[in-house]
């Protein structure tokens, strides 16, 4: 039987997790692994230490906002054969795809106005309560 132990968003360490002083890292790295200690009572005991990847700078989440473009610019490219083979199939695919693309951005960009917009109002316009 193994008994999995997981942390909350603390980050506790897999020190701490698992009441060992030295817990051997059994898969993954420091920035999120799984650790073992010694077998209790016919059970292993083994902790998931997620903690490095919310230890980091909060620019380090940044590259999430490239993650959709980067799936459209994928999209461009999965052709299927057929459509390699017949210009006007790539050209009609292409152009799609660049139109999700542009509207995507539209989104994005409409969103960021509209929430910071919304903030600045709520912050600057906002009355007294009375």
């Amino acid at each position: 039987m193994t008994e999995l132990r997981l942390h909350g968003v603390g980050g506790t360490t897999p020190e701490n997790l698992l009441a060992d002083v030295a817990p051997q890292l059994v898969s993954g790295n420091r920035v999120a692994g799984f650790y073992r200690t010694a077998d209790m009572k016919g059970r292993h005991v083994e902790a998931y230490s997620w903690g490095g990847l919310t230890s980091r700078s909060a620019s380090r989440v940044l590259w999430l906002l490239l993650l959709p473009f980067a799936l459209v610019n994928l999209a461009g490219w999965m052709c299927t054969p057929a459509a390699w083979r017949r210009p006007w199939r790539f050209l009609l695919h292409r152009a799609v795809v660049r139109w999700a693309g542009l509207g995507l951005t539209v989104n994005l960009l409409l969103l960021v106005a509209m929430t910071s917009m919304d903030v600045v109002a709520f912050r600057c316009g906002a009355r007294p309560v009375v």
